[in-house]
């Protein structure tokens, strides 16, 4: 009999030691097999990896096999062979799994789990005092159990992460060994614990795929990524920080941009969706089952039954859809397209998609008529006129309206960079009470380029901001919140310093509050999403400080 001893071991590893009334039983085995520390025998790891060289496994025809890890890996059949101890009495390993908190899986799939046993396997932690006496404890066979309860939808979402991955490697060959498919079924499997079954629907796809990217991305960045079973086990305590940066800068290319959903996209249009987003729009809806199945079917075994799966998910997407907008040139034909488009958009994209859109089209069609120059006829009349258009924006899965936050704060900004400050200040007033108690994670982007530089002429900061950083990137991001803040503060500076308003202290109080707090939620956003909306949030904060100040001036006066 041998007894598991964690103490002094990394957490999720273990030792194997002999029981006092069988220590005569380690007599048996060759001395390299075992190991004496101070009164108690251990077994070691290489007694697994000895037995399996030693069998025709590795050396028989046409069984060739190969060293990975714990495993023997047969190249001809493709299939791993792993030695393990199974673990008689390991139910205990799984209580704080089993009796957490928790929406999936339901109860009776937890009661088959309770007498499924752990294994040990013969790798130590990378960082172990003693490599030679650690076994890592195994829930391989508890996570087959619990994919098997995987819905459709769950299945596809497992496929679908790692064509992320495959695609992740394509672009750097490095991370072939960095980033493990382990580390994604895992995000996937917390995920699936948290969110509620009803969510995993078809239309829901694309958000559920999104937040597992985000939480291992989360979980890199922090460089923590708790094992399922065993919480406290790290997974990704051993990697280098430089290297954890690496995996999650990789993982943000499919959470910052829309490459998550073009993934998709290719196999509702043409591989130039990249360049040519109004093709997408142009071109007529066909169901997507074929394409996605065919994608599905090279990464798994099982034929999975898909309905037709949207494209357009919540915040992050919606604002990644709105950037791809961006693509198009700013000219008087992609005028004309985008209201083309507008017109019949309730003939291209689906029902539950058509008032998203449309907002997100009015919002781009105006900014690119509010670029253009002054002398065009009636551009400011038409784009104040779209802008007003696209105020509503209810997301189309979960129904959430941002109550006209998004809209009114692109009102705001047009009026603002028209030197329109009465107007600019009347939008966000509308809005004020919203703006300050507005979620962060949950508020739309607002994405800054370098065409916009023509019309930013009257503020500076927000120009050499621009100029210096698009040069950076294609595009700045900006949570629409912060941008309400600025341009609200920097409404009532101007109105004030004219003598055209008086302002109240505690209202402005209350506004450096929101802003302080937001700036507290920053740690929560992608990287450039944190960086850009962190530069809008100071110069507010700066701002409506330098404001209160004048007014105790005032006030001491």
């Amino acid at each position: 009999m041998l007894i598991i001893e964690t103490t002094g071991c990394h957490p999720g590893y273990c030792r194997l030691k002999f029981h006092r009334r069988n220590r005569m039983d380690s007599l048996v085995l060759p001395p390299e097999c075992t190991e004496r520390t101070n009164r108690d025998i251990f077994l070691t790891n290489t007694f697994n990896m000895s037995f399996l060289e030693d069998t025709d496994l590795q050396s028989s025809e046409p069984f060739d096999c190969s060293v990975h890890g714990p495993a023997l890996t047969n190249e001809t059949l493709k299939h791993d062979f792993v030695n393990a101890i199974r673990c008689e009495q390991s139910h205990n390993l799984l209580d704080a799994y089993l009796n957490r908190r928790r929406t999936w899986p339901d109860s009776s799939a937890l009661e088959r789990l309770r007498t499924i046993n752990c294994v040990l396997v013969t790798l130590s932690h990378p960082n172990s005092s003693s490599p030679s006496l650690e076994f890592r404890i195994s829930f391989a066979s508890v996570e087959k159990n619990l994919i098997r309860n995987f819905s459709d939808n769950q299945f596809a979402c497992y496929g679908f992460l790692k064509i992320v991955k495959r695609r992740i490697e394509s672009d750097d060959a490095e991370l072939k060994t960095e980033l493990k498919s382990y580390y994604l079924k895992t995000a996937l499997l917390w995920i699936s614990e948290q969110l509620e079954p009803s969510i995993w629907t078809d239309t829901n796809f694309l958000y559920c795929t999104s937040i597992c990217l985000s939480y291992l991305h989360h979980c890199l960045r922090s460089r923590n990524l708790p094992q399922l079973f065993q919480p406290e086990n790290n997974l990704v305590d051993h990697l280098q920080i430089e290297d954890c940066d690496r995996m999650a800068n990789a993982l943000e290319k499919y959470i910052l941009f829309p490459v998550n959903a073009r993934m998709f996209m290719r196999c509702w249009c043409d591989d130039s969706f990249d360049q040519h987003f109004d093709k997408l729009l142009a071109r007529p809806r066909r169901n997507l089952h074929e394409g996605i199945a065919d994608i599905l079917q090279k990464i798994s075994a099982t034929k999975l039954q898909i309905d037709l799966i949207s494209p357009l998910v919540e915040s992050g997407t919606i604002s990644f859809y709105l950037l791809g907008c961006t693509v198009a040139a700013d000219s008087v034909v992609s005028r004309v397209l985008y209201q083309m488009i507008i017109r019949d958009l309730d003939n291209i994209v689906e029902p539950d998609m058509t008032a998203c859109i449309r907002s997100l089209l009015y919002r781009q069609l105006a900014s690119i008529i509010h670029r253009q120059p002054r002398f065009v006829r009636n551009n400011n009349i038409l784009a104040e006129e779209f802008y007003k258009n696209s105020l509503t924006m209810v997301y189309p899965i979960s129904g959430f309206d941002d109550q006209q936050l998004s809209g009114k704060t692109n009102l705001a900004l047009f009026h603002y960079l028209n030197g329109e400050y009465k107007d600019a200040m009347t939008a966000l007033c509308d809005v004020e009470n919203i703006l300050n108690q507005a979620d962060m994670n949950r508020t739309l982007l607002l994405y800054f380029v370098g065409e916009d530089l023509p019309r930013l002429w009257r503020d500076p900061f927000l120009t050499k901001m621009i100029q210096t950083l698009s040069v950076e990137v294609e595009a700045l991001p900006v949570k629409y919140n912060a941008l309400g803040f600025y341009i609200l503060a920097r409404c009532m500076d101007e109105l004030y310093n004219k003598g055209e308003i008086c302002i109240q202290r505690a209202r402005l109080e209350k506004l450096k509050r929101s802003v302080l707090v937001n700036e507290r939620r920053l740690s929560a956003l992608e990287k450039y999403h944190r960086i850009y909306t962190a530069l809008i949030l100071d110069a507010a904060y700066t701002v409506i400080t330098e404001l209160i100040a004048k007014l105790h001036s005032m006030l001491s006066t």
